[in-house]
Protein backbone atom coordinates (compact mmCIF):
# COMPACT_ATOMS: atom_id res chain seq x y z
CA UNK A 1 0.00 0.00 0.00
CA UNK A 2 1.64 3.38 -1.17
CA UNK A 3 2.02 5.54 1.57
CA UNK A 4 -0.14 8.75 1.56
CA UNK A 5 1.73 12.17 1.92
CA UNK A 6 1.61 14.01 5.54
CA UNK A 7 0.12 17.98 4.58
CA UNK A 8 1.30 20.91 5.86
CA UNK A 9 0.76 21.34 9.47
CA UNK A 10 2.35 23.97 10.54
CA UNK A 11 1.68 27.87 9.83
CA UNK A 12 5.17 27.86 8.13
CA UNK A 13 4.69 24.94 6.36
CA UNK A 14 0.95 26.12 4.95
CA UNK A 15 2.71 29.42 3.98
CA UNK A 16 5.21 28.11 2.01
CA UNK A 17 2.68 25.18 0.16
CA UNK A 18 0.04 28.11 -0.61
CA UNK A 19 3.13 30.02 -2.24
CA UNK A 20 3.74 27.62 -4.47
CA UNK A 21 0.61 27.37 -5.68
CA UNK A 22 -0.44 30.97 -5.53
CA UNK A 23 2.92 31.57 -7.80
CA UNK A 24 2.12 28.84 -9.72
CA UNK A 25 -0.92 30.00 -11.01
CA UNK A 26 0.61 33.53 -10.96
CA UNK A 27 3.10 31.77 -13.53
CA UNK A 28 0.06 30.51 -15.37
CA UNK A 29 -1.91 33.91 -15.68
CA UNK A 30 1.59 36.05 -16.93
CA UNK A 31 2.00 32.80 -19.42
CA UNK A 32 6.13 32.81 -18.17
CA UNK A 33 8.34 30.27 -19.49
CA UNK A 34 11.88 28.65 -18.31
CA UNK A 35 13.11 28.24 -14.86
CA UNK A 36 10.27 29.16 -12.30
CA UNK A 37 12.63 28.95 -9.24
CA UNK A 38 14.60 32.39 -10.09
CA UNK A 39 11.53 34.14 -10.85
CA UNK A 40 9.84 32.57 -7.80
CA UNK A 41 13.01 33.85 -6.05
CA UNK A 42 12.48 37.53 -6.84
CA UNK A 43 8.56 37.53 -6.36
CA UNK A 44 9.56 35.94 -2.62
CA UNK A 45 12.06 38.30 -1.68
CA UNK A 46 9.03 40.83 -2.12
CA UNK A 47 6.18 38.73 -0.10
CA UNK A 48 7.72 35.95 1.49
CA UNK A 49 10.87 36.31 2.79
CA UNK A 50 10.19 35.67 5.98
CA UNK A 51 8.42 32.64 5.71
CA UNK A 52 11.76 30.92 3.79
CA UNK A 53 14.05 32.79 6.47
CA UNK A 54 11.85 31.21 9.33
CA UNK A 55 11.43 27.51 7.36
CA UNK A 56 14.50 27.18 6.01
CA UNK A 57 15.46 26.83 2.05
CA UNK A 58 15.84 22.66 2.30
CA UNK A 59 12.21 22.73 3.91
CA UNK A 60 10.46 25.73 2.38
CA UNK A 61 11.21 24.49 -0.89
CA UNK A 62 10.33 21.36 -0.23
CA UNK A 63 6.58 22.29 0.72
CA UNK A 64 6.61 25.25 -2.05
CA UNK A 65 7.35 22.22 -4.64
CA UNK A 66 4.75 20.70 -3.22
CA UNK A 67 1.80 23.21 -3.87
CA UNK A 68 3.21 24.06 -6.83
CA UNK A 69 2.91 20.35 -7.71
CA UNK A 70 -0.62 20.31 -6.42
CA UNK A 71 -1.85 22.93 -8.65
CA UNK A 72 0.01 21.95 -11.78
CA UNK A 73 -2.11 18.48 -10.85
CA UNK A 74 -5.23 20.50 -10.34
CA UNK A 75 -4.75 22.28 -13.76
CA UNK A 76 -3.77 25.39 -13.31
CA UNK A 77 -0.92 25.07 -16.61
CA UNK A 78 -3.17 23.11 -18.71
Amino acid sequence: MPRRRRPPLTTLEIGAYTAGGRLCRRWAAERLSGDHHLWALDVLAQQDAQVLCALGARRYWHWFERGWADAVAAGVLA
